[in-house]
């Protein structure tokens, strides 16, 4: 019975230490929005990277027949930045990603988004453990803001130039 204290004494330090971290994480997202907002990107982006999948799961168009089409599909969390509850935030949405045959993919990969099952929602008010992968992808995040920024603006000058030539 000692050791099971041991361990539960273990738990318990652990435990307020991950919430303390998860705390600081949610300031670090925060401060982030904050310097977005200033900045007035106004650029929504959601990343193609799957977070925190779920296990793959199985539909078919016709159960058990003999030429029924099987689907894989798998729930997973995306990480972005949108404009949600009437202001901007660095988000996550919940989507639906399904298998794509080989050969048939559009992107190369082997899974692709599908339907939007919930969100957006900030990213402060997602899961712990959602927060935590998420945190590894805001490079990624920002880089992604800057690459559609800079096409916005490419695209915006090549009307403009449209324009004057009229």
């Amino acid at each position: 019975m000692k050791e099971d204290k041991s361990k539960i004494g273990r738990l318990d330090a652990l435990s307020l230490q991950l919430n303390t971290i998860s705390d600081k994480l949610n300031e670090a997202f925060t401060a982030l929005e904050k310097k977005l907002a200033a900045m007035k990107v106004g650029v929504t982006c959601w990343l193609d990277v799957p977070l925190e999948a779920g296990e793959p799961y199985c539909l078919s168009e016709d159960e058990g027949g003999y030429d029924s089409n099987v689907f894989r599909y798998k729930d997973v969390y995306q990480l972005g930045y949108c404009k949600c509850r009437d202001e901007w935030h660095i988000c996550i949405r919940k989507s639906c990603w399904q298998e794509v045959s080989s050969g048939y993919s559009t992107t190369g990969k082997d899974w692709e988004q599908g339907t939007l099952l919930e969100g957006p929602v900030p990213i402060t008010q997602a899961p712990r453990s959602v927060r935590v992968e998420a945190a590894a992808f805001l490079e990624k995040l920002v880089d992604e803001l800057i690459e559609k920024t800079e096409h916005y603006l490419a695209n915006i000058e090549k009307a403009q130039g449209l324009i004057e030539k009229l």
